[in-house]
């Protein structure tokens, strides 16, 4: 059974729909202060629903043309929008920032998108399910923070013997290192990532001013994780 053709009365409310389901979770991101934020997600949401309402609508207005297939308009949403997640992606040395924030672009858009088409309810509750995961990402990253797992740049010179003395100043307050990555830089200098857990953030100030006052190394910088 074909559904009938959707009056401008319910074109303008599916785009309308679009729009807020995409502010929704355009405010998540802004809030936890990431690049793609509020209007960004919101015109993902209704410029998908567009094509979406759009290809709906050429289906009834080439439906004798038994070669014309509108739906293929709206299925280059879901591959296309995969250029915007991508700038959503950002490099800090070894961490990869911005994937969350990328996925979120990338569900957005097949909500606007089956918005458009008229599939509302489950549009509906993808956009509370999407929500609901970002949220509870963000508690969950409290959580870790609160553990003491943090991550430090150190910007040093390549000598040998570096990594031991950075060591014995964290092995000095009981901080474990989980991970380590190395990026070399022009000049026989080198960025050392470290993952650490058990840091009091009472020594935080402390720690940073010891590795700094190695000759070796020219700075130290926390980076948040994602």
């Amino acid at each position: 059974m074909i559904p009938p053709e959707p009056t401008y009365f319910d074109i303008f409310l599916r785009l309308i729909i679009a729009t807020v389901l995409g502010g929704l979770i355009g405010y998540e991101r802004e809030s936890s202060h990431h690049y793609a934020g509020f209007r960004t997600h919101m015109l993902v949401a209704v410029s998908a629903a567009l094509v979406g309402v759009g290809s709906a609508m050429l289906f009834y207005m080439f439906d004798a043309a038994p070669s014309m297939d509108p739906l293929r308009i709206a299925a280059n949403v879901i591959s296309g929008i995969g250029f915007l997640g991508a700038g959503a992606i950002l490099k800090h040395g070894s961490s990869i920032r911005g994937l969350t924030t990328a996925a979120s672009l990338w569900g957005i858009a097949a909500v606007g998108l089956f918005t458009g088409l008229g599939v509302i309810i489950p549009s509906i509750m993808a956009t509370i399910i999407v929500y609901l995961a970002l949220t509870l990402a963000r508690y969950s990253d409290r959580l870790i923070k609160n553990k003491g797992l943090i991550s430090l740049q150190i910007h040093a010179k390549d000598q040998i013997g570096q990594v031991g003395e950075i060591g014995n100043i964290l092995a000095s307050f009981k901080i474990n290192i989980k991970g380590i990555n190395i990026e070399s830089l022009e000049d026989d200098e080198v960025l050392y990532h470290l993952l650490l857990s058990g840091i009091d953030p009472r020594n935080g100030e402390r720690i940073s001013q010891l590795i700094t006052s190695l000759e070796i190394v020219h700075g130290v910088k926390k980076i948040n994780l994602e």
